[in-house]
């Protein structure tokens, strides 16, 4: 039976389980044992991470990932003992990854490394590699960071493709810079998601490397209230919103826990401020941060641990457990490659010019080679297809509007979708399924471009398009 889709256009938005590609594999021999840590390179790359593996791993139970980064002049090692996502005490269940950055510094440090492929980049294909390598719950990643690598944690929730496949973030004495002019960064503009932008930030009251309130410095640091609030006007609190809560939680020292609720989403966004503590990450027996920063966090410990209140924080938050369609394709295009070592040329015609130029990420047939893996995407095939730049969307583009050649040619929907499907599809499937996928119509105007591959070092010479003159 074929069944013909309800748009002309090709690869609608896809519903799928949360259970990752790796799923039912055995873990790579390279990887930790269950229970264990070991320092790993992302294949056809130079970056390097630390991977976790929680002793009770099943290859057939998806699993929660959580990210930790490092903050500047700081290393994926001390990382793992600093914030302790590897203790079973605080993380007995799901994996932990310790990204290495290129230069000790993260995006948006103006000392970080921007050239392509840039952290956001790297933190896109390790999420991917986790999770065709391993049983992850897509709709349970998260991400973490202490300072620079806090900071760096809000330029991912900012960025409409990498964020997107994150549940909910936090940060440890965030380091906040602007990013508007930053190369590869940019300003704030995340993807819209019904279920928000869950966001948890500590902070210490005496902090001098991060000030709680901001500095005008060489490279000034941002007022941690300004982040608050524009994750929380991001959540529909309205610019400018007022806690909806700021309770005190310990009197000695003084700790103040401040939550916004925007509409139903109860403390989404959520604040500690830790009097008589500085740029330390909160641990009640203490850590490397209360050793060398021993001025600013005098106590040598603290009243409450971050990284419990980070966990408990994150079990409340999961993306629906939608499929994106570069995803969709992405998983096509690993069973040819991967498993049969096919080439491929990709062609793609109107919408699918958006998701398959970022599907093929990662997989050109010159970087394959290069790696020793057979197979790979041999040319990008260009017909009458969307050629849209990263972050940017056909509404956006019309200021808000689907384009009148969608009203007029009826692309986003059809006038009577059933008549579109094959004879001898029954009424009521044909009449069900339009009514799952017509909501889905018009994500294809407003969806944002994921990071394209056309402009590559990889594809340079394998992308072509075909141009029709009347």
């Amino acid at each position: 039976m074929q069944i013909a889709f309800l748009l002309s256009l090709t690869a609608l938005a896809s519903m799928s389980t949360a259970q990752s590609a790796g799923c039912n594999k055995n873990i790579p021999s390279k990887f930790p044992t269950p229970g264990s840590s070991t320092s790993l390179k992302l294949p056809g790359s130079d970056r390097q991470y630390r991977l976790y593996i929680p002793a009770n791993y099943d290859k057939s139970t998806p699993t929660a990932l959580y990210f930790s980064f490092h903050g500047a002049s700081r290393d994926m090692l001390e990382e793992e003992e600093l914030s302790q996502f590897s203790n079973p005490e605080f993380n007995p269940n799901g994996v932990a990854i310790y990204p290495d950055s290129k230069n000790g510094y993260w995006l948006s440090n103006p000392s970080a490394d921007i050239s392509r492929p840039n952290d956001l980049d790297f933190t896109n294909e390790l999420l991917t590699h986790m999770e065709d390598k391993l049983c992850i719950d897509k709709s349970r990643v998260f991400s973490a960071g202490k300072s620079n690598g806090g900071g760096f944690t809000g330029v991912i929730a900012c960025n409409a493709t990498v964020g997107s496949r994150f549940a909910a973030f936090a940060a440890v004495s965030g380091a906040w810079y602007d990013t508007d002019d930053i190369e590869g960064v940019g300003p704030c503009a995340p993807a819209e998601r019904a279920e928000g932008y869950p966001f948890l930030e500590f902070h210490g009251t005496t902090d001098t490397t991060a000030p709680i309130d901001g500095n005008t410095k060489k490279s000034p640091k941002l007022p941690v209230i300004d982040i608050l609030q524009g994750w929380a006007d991001r959540n529909g609190c309205g610019e400018k919103a007022q806690w909806a809560r700021n309770e005190t939680v310990f009197e000695n020292p003084l700790v103040k826990h401040a939550s916004w609720d925007c509409g139903s989403k109860t403390g989404i966004v959520q604040h500690y401020r830790e009097g008589q503590n500085g740029h330390c990450w909160p641990s009640t027996v203490g850590n490397d941060d209360y050793e060398r920063l021993a001025s600013q966090c005098p106590l040598g410990k603290y009243v409450f641990n971050a990284t419990e209140y980070i966990f408990d924080f994150f079990s409340g938050y999961r993306l629906d457990a939608v499929e994106t369609d570069a995803d969709a394709i992405g998983t096509i295009l690993r069973l040819l490659l991967e498993d049969e070592g096919k080439d491929v040329l990709l062609s793609m015609h109107s919408y699918a010019g958006m998701p398959r130029a970022a599907a093929a990420t990662g997989f050109a047939k010159l970087r394959r080679t290069q790696e020793g893996k057979a197979g790979g995407v041999i040319g990008l095939l260009f017909l009458r297809a969307v050629v849209m730049a990263e972050g940017s969307s056909c509404t956006g583009l019309k200021g808000g509007n689907v384009p009148p050649l969608g009203f007029y040619r009826r692309l986003n929907i059809a006038d009577d979708p059933t008549t579109h499907f094959a004879a001898d599809v029954e009424s009521a499937l044909a009449q069900s399924t339009v009514t799952e996928l017509e909501s889905h119509a018009t994500l294809l105007f407003t969806s944002p471009q994921p990071h394209p591959v056309r402009a590559d070092a990889t594809y340079l010479s394998e992308v072509a398009g075909l141009y029709r003159h009347d």
